[in-house]
Parts: C-alpha cells; sequence; structure tokens
C-alpha cells in the first residue's frame, strides 16, 4: 500500500460514497468497520494528516472507543473528523495541531450521540446537527413494537427515533418496525445506529436504549404519529 494521507474507516457499503466526498485523494486508504486493526496499523506506521469517520460507525460503541483511542495518542499529529456518507455533515472531533483556535471536547461525541442526553422539545428543523427532520419527543407510555416486540418510544421523526428495548439491540442490526394508531398500522424497515446497555426500574433486569435510523416508510403516516403523540 502507497503511503496513506487520508485513512476513511466506515460500514463497507458506504466507504464508495465517503471517497467521493474526500474527492477520490490517491493517498486515501478506506477500511470497513471489519477492519479496525488494520486501520490502526496503518494509522500508527504512516501517520495521515487526517482520519475520516462514517457518522453511523462512530455512533456504535466499536466507533466510539475508537474515537476515544485516536484522541488519547498524542504522537500523531491528524486530524480525526466525523461525516455522514449521504449529505454534507462534517464534525471535527480532534484537529490537528496546526489548526489554531480549535480544541477537541473533553468527550468528543457526547453532545451528539451520548444516548442518556435529554431529547430536545423543539420543533424546528435543526440544520446544523446530525438530524434531517424535526425530531418530536414523545409522551410516556407510548410503545411500538420492533421484532414484534414492544419498546418505548422516547422521540420519533421522520427519519429516525430513539426507543427503550427490553430486549437486546446491536448497532448495525437490521430491524422491522411497527407502528399501530387509530385504524393504520405501519411496517417498515429500519437499522440500529446505536445502542447502549443500561439499568431499568427492575433491579437486575437491563434495558437496551438505541438510536434508529429508518430505511424506508410511509413518512406522511409517521409524521402524524408525531404531531398525534408528542409532548
Amino acid at each position: 500500500m502507497s503511503s496513506a494521507g487520508t485513512v476513511v474507516i466506515g460500514p463497507a457499503e458506504t466507504l464508495p460514497q465517503l471517497r467521493a466526498r474526500l474527492d477520490e485523494r490517491p493517498d486515501t486508504a478506506a477500511f470497513s468497520d471489519a477492519e479496525i486493526p488494520e486501520a490502526l496499523q496503518v494509522i500508527a506506521e504512516q501517520r495521515p494528516s487526517l482520519v475520516c469517520l462514517d457518522r453511523l460507525f462512530a455512533a456504535t460503541t466499536r466507533g466510539m472507543a475508537f474515537v476515544k483511542r485516536l484522541s488519547a495518542d498524542v504522537s500523531g499529529d491528524f486530524e480525526i473528523r466525523v461525516v455522514a456518507h449521504d449529505d454534507d455533515y462534517s464534525r471535527i472531533v480532534r484537529p490537528s495541531r496546526g489548526s489554531a483556535g480549535q480544541a477537541p471536547s473533553p468527550d468528543p461525541l457526547a453532545p451528539e450521540l451520548d444516548p442518556s442526553a435529554a431529547a430536545p422539545d423543539t420543533k424546528p428543523l435543526d440544520r446544523t446537527g446530525t438530524r434531517a427532520a424535526p425530531r418530536y419527543k414523545i409522551r410516556e407510555g407510548v410503545e411500538v413494537q420492533v421484532d414484534g416486540n414492544p419498546v418505548t418510544l422516547v422521540n420519533l421523526s421522520t427519519t429516525g427515533a430513539q426507543i427503550v428495548s427490553p430486549t437486546i439491540l446491536r448497532p448495525n442490526q437490521i430491524i422491522r418496525v411497527t407502528v399501530a394508531y387509530a385504524r393504520e398500522v405501519i411496517r417498515f424497515s429500519a437499522s440500529i445506529a446505536w445502542a447502549s446497555m443500561e439499568m431499568s426500574k427492575v433491579p437486575g433486569k437491563p434495558q437496551y436504549r438505541a438510536g434508529v435510523e429508518f430505511n424506508h416508510g410511509d413518512f406522511d403516516a409517521i409524521q402524524e404519529f408525531c404531531e398525534r403523540y408528542h409532548e
């Protein structure tokens, strides 16, 4: 492999789009999220100027651990950037030492990816963050089904949701979501963007909080559901 000035890491299916976002730089080395050891070896040996992570990977437990490991590396002068493969979102997690006036957050991903963060009770579109649609905080007690199992909705938009589930959920897991209200039943596929285990109100019984990204669905019906059940 030739010397890498940029290292790109993400799900295998998004790597072509990520490389395109970087204008197909000839010195780019791309790795899937299943090739983390190989990526670390290249970073350690070649010291690229930029490490670019797909936002979906960065939101997983492995991705967060990877970012923290790289952020703690004081021997390398490289920038860590989280980007989306399908829109113009881009966020510097760790600036290079040559980036004057910028400093990494003590917990770089916490403001945007911390699953325990409170959902904003606001409807306007957040054009500077990670959301592509307004997100609604859902009133307590509203449930939907994931793979036939009931889960609690925390917040919801036409593109995704935050849920709490009594059954195990894992990043990148493909799920089937069923939303029933009034006389309608909405069914669509989705994927788990991030997931974390936490303790429930029942002692000794864990639950799983997760961010869900909808692959497709009846967006008009989901929007109507949001407007009916938001706080």
